[in-house]
């Protein structure tokens, strides 16, 4: 094809497939029968040279460029909405947890510490530093522990919050691609050391989890139902190295009081209670 042939062809192409502006209510045509927005005043329309012809085309006048500015940020908007969601799906392997926000809780001071821990989270993460939350069965260590996962997650954070159990219950071939992938995230939380079965496996898979975190030089927090006295006095050799090095990784939070998830079970009944019987149990 000749390259006077070619020019046409491209040109013809050009013509074919630029749509014209589309007229809206209130537009008008300027001196020139450029159209223009009826709204903003500007320009809808727009004349250019290519190979030697005027072509009018298409442009965008303020509230075009409004409309687009919108569409990108709500376009950027539905695609971090989509990772965030993927992130905590993968991240947070108890599906129950997922839901779970500082804005539900009852505002006590651990939650409070926990927001702080959240609000500090680039420093924190500089200084390498995590929690131990000890506590006694339902005082609430677990639901501080995920307000925290999801709240980072929000802010895009990559957080993994897991279990000993769920570790524990990984075969030992799995066992290094897991924890190579657990090394990768931001923050890791691991719930319930110390419910482990007393095998010499166990606490050897326990305490090589928490050193390769340890090596990574990123944060950890840990929840358990031991007491710190119980974790400091430890005597067996193979547990005593796993809480020194989870003590020298982590901050102690100590929770305490009446178990949640007593209150709850009590809460349930009365209610069950009050429509059977029409009292509750203080009645």
């Amino acid at each position: 094809m000749a390259l006077e042939s070619l020019g046409d062809f491209l040109l013809e192409e050009i013509v074919r497939n630029t749509a014209p502006a589309e007229a809206e209510d209130g537009d008008f045509r300027n001196e020139d029968g450029l159209l223009c927005c009826g709204v903003c005043g500007q320009q809808k329309e727009c004349r250019t040279e290519i190979m030697g012809r005027i072509f009018t085309v298409p442009c965008l006048c303020k509230c075009g460029e409004d409309a687009y500015a919108k569409k990108e940020q709500d376009l950027k908007e539905e695609q971090r909405r989509i990772r965030i969601s993927n992130m905590r799906v993968s991240g947070i392997s108890d599906e129950s947890l997922r839901d779970v926000r500082f804005e539900d809780s009852d505002g006590n001071e651990n939650i409070q510490k926990c927001r702080a821990f959240v609000e500090h989270w680039d420093e924190i993460k500089v200084q390498n530093t995590g929690l131990l939350m000890s506590g006694p069965v339902g005082t609430g260590k677990t639901y501080a522990a995920a307000c925290i996962a999801n709240a980072l997650i929000d802010r895009g954070v990559p957080v993994m919050m897991t279990s000993f159990p769920v570790i524990l219950g990984i075969s030992k071939f799995e066992m290094n691609d897991i924890v190579r992938q657990a090394m990768e995230y931001d923050l890791i939380i691991v719930d319930d050391l110390g419910v482990e079965r007393d095998t010499e496996f166990s606490a050897e898979t326990v305490y090589q989890f928490i050193d390769a975190r340890y090596r990574t030089g990123k944060p950890l927090i840990v929840t358990t139902n031991l007491s710190l006295k119980d974790m400091r006095s430890q005597e067996s050799i193979r547990y005593k190295r796993i809480y020194d090095r989870v003590l020298e990784m982590c901050v102690p939070m100590v929770f305490s009081g009446d178990s949640r998830r007593v209150e709850k079970r009590k809460e349930k009944a009365n209610v069950l209670r009050e429509i059977v019987f029409g009292k509750t149990e203080e009645d």
